[in-house]
């Protein structure tokens, strides 16, 4: 579990980037396995390590693309070997199940997520009326979000802006607001 927080804090949000050999037999493989016998087969340890390592920020798709590597590591080994049954599980077609059972629900419906979102208009307009009216919160979480704006007006808004922050905001926010400028 440390590998997968480390990675993760690093900024490999895509686990199906790292090794895969590595990954499955130090971290998916002894997750598995740690899986209480008394789940309802392996599809739903399959999940349970799937909701473990969402757990750690790793998204849906790059969840589902480390099973997928997994399962690809699982066939070449399947392959070289005569008795499938010495193995350990998950088996390649258990992982090719789970994969086919959730590829809809992760990239169709990320597919259908995105399309719906109307585009929000980031303007210098609604800044300038989060520093009027002092709200640290807002004009945070819109800097956050959106950065600045195209047409701001540095010279009228920092003062405003960093007298919020410093009043207002903790010190590793107001860093974060200075690297933005």
């Amino acid at each position: 579990m440390k590998i997968v927080f480390r990675c993760c804090n690093s900024g490999y949000k895509d686990l199906s980037q790292l090794d895969i050999y590595a990954l499955s037999h130090l971290l998916l493989q002894p997750l598995y396995d740690k899986q209480r016998l008394s789940s309802r087969g392996d599809q739903s340890k399959l999940d349970k390590v799937a909701r473990i390592l969402r757990s750690f920020g790793a998204s849906n798709a790059s969840v589902w693309r480390t099973m997928h590597e997994w399962w690809r590591d699982r066939t070449a080994i399947e392959k070289k070997t005569a008795d499938l049954e010495s193995l350990s599980r998950p088996y390649a077609r258990e992982l090719q199940g789970w994969l086919r059972q959730q590829y809809t629900s992760t990239f169709e419906a990320e597919k259908k997520s995105t399309t719906k979102a109307p585009p929000i208009k980031v303007t210098y307009e609604r800044l300038k009326k989060y520093v009027d009216e002092r709200d640290s919160s807002k004009v945070h979480a819109f800097l956050s979000s959106y950065g600045w704006p195209e047409d701001a007006n540095f010279e009228e808004i920092i003062p405003g802006v960093l007298g919020l922050y410093l009043d207002h905001e903790e010190w590793a926010s107001v860093k974060k607001m200075l690297v933005l400028l």
